[in-house]
């Protein structure tokens, strides 16, 4: 995940799942986080799967850092993906993600019906909310920054549904 601002940081839990450009390579937010600091990554050849600012194309996006922010309640959302299954999203309230019309919504402000972006190339058309709930638990949650700014990096449900979220 990315910060919005240094004031209203959105965050995911560690279990999270985080795209990477070596699709044989998929990420836990915890993982990152305790393997940078140990040189498992090397944040300087380290690429996650983003979304251009611009052309809203996928687009390889660097990691240069990845920090821990304490504790806070986590959301749950139900997403319906083309129709299928459902698949569960977590982050912090103030995450917001990148809605189908170009907006942003934080995750608290998401209601069932409500229609995620899904970028070009990914493997899923159509990402709808089914519901939101808050979570009664905190857990730590992490941010993680791309040295891009201009990219927003994506969170991979489940290794197949690729999500952009965070705002410019």
């Amino acid at each position: 995940m990315l910060s919005m601002t240094n004031e209203n940081e959105g965050c995911l839990p560690g279990d999270a799942l985080i795209a990477t450009n070596t699709p044989q390579y998929i990420y836990t937010m915890r993982q990152l986080f305790d393997d940078v600091p140990t040189h498992k990554i090397d944040l300087s050849t380290f690429r996650v799967i983003s979304l251009s600012k611009n052309t809203k194309m996928l687009v390889s996006g660097t990691v240069s850092s990845v920090a821990e922010n304490g504790a806070r309640a986590i959301f749950d959302v139900s997403l319906c993906c083309d129709g299928l299954d459902d698949y569960l999203l977590r982050s912090s309230r103030d995450q917001k993600f990148l809605m189908s019309d170009g907006t942003y919504q934080r995750v608290d402000e998401l209601c069932p019906g409500d229609q995620l972006h899904v970028p070009p190339g990914a493997l899923m058309s159509l990402v709808t909310v089914r519901k939101s709930c808050e979570s009664l638990n905190r857990e730590a949650v992490y941010d993680l920054r791309l040295s891009d700014q201009g990219n927003y990096l994506l969170l991979d449900l489940l290794s197949k549904i690729p999500i952009a979220f965070t705002e410019p």
